[in-house]
């Protein structure tokens, strides 16, 4: 990665799509309406600038919580998509397998890494935090979701992050937008023959 260097280490843990949470008008009477309204806001991805990813921990504070640029490589085999956003100290990694048919702006359940490129139809999606320590997250349920892919790709997501040192979860929403798709060679594509734990090497 660029601002995090070359060949940066991902914990990719990831299991099946988490089941929906109720809706805040659906949760037990008697609460106020200002606080339906606080928990609706607080589970709405941030809104991402034309060309960046945006993101947020949802109930807890985080280190993790930001906005960044962001491109879109697809590989060689034109299925994967990979969007990277690379800050100095954070980068956020997702990786996207297309369907073998049909619309592929849809609906991606996060799967859990076993050593095989993800099945048709699935994404992962990891972080890592790069200062003093290194931290690093993997998602653990929920999904990806894309409402644009042509030649730039938007989309959002809602997922449970699990913490590699701690195991703590924390709910993480965030959205990308308008993001250039860029043609990526084998060797910047982490599920080309390359282990799930390793990210791509963007340096360039």
């Amino acid at each position: 990665m660029r601002g995090l260097g070359g060949g940066a280490l991902w914990a990719l843990a990831v299991v099946a799509c988490a089941a929906d949470e109720p809706r805040p008008e659906e949760a037990a009477g008697g609460a106020p309406e200002a606080a339906a309204v606080q928990v609706a806001d607080d589970t709405i991805p941030p809104v991402a600038r034309s060309g960046f990813l945006a993101a947020r921990a949802v109930d807890v504070p985080s280190q993790i919580n930001g906005e960044w640029p962001a491109t879109v490589g697809v590989c060689p085999d034109q299925r994967a998509l990979q969007i990277l956003a690379d800050a100095d100290s954070v980068g956020v990694l997702i990786v996207i397998v297309r369907p073998d048919s049909g619309d592929p702006v849809m609906r991606y359940p996060v799967t859990l890494p076993d050593g095989r490129p993800p099945a048709a139809g699935t994404a992962r999606l990891s972080v890592q935090r790069i200062l003093y320590l290194g931290l690093a997250y993997a998602a653990a349920s929920g999904a990806v979701e894309l409402s644009r892919l042509d030649r730039r790709v938007s989309g959002r997501f809602d997922v449970r992050l699990v913490d590699a040192i701690t195991a703590r979860e924390s709910r993480y929403v965030g959205a990308f937008s308008n993001l250039p798709l860029e043609n990526w060679p084998p060797d910047l594509c982490a599920l080309e023959g390359q282990r799930d734990s390793v990210a791509a090497d963007t340096t360039r």
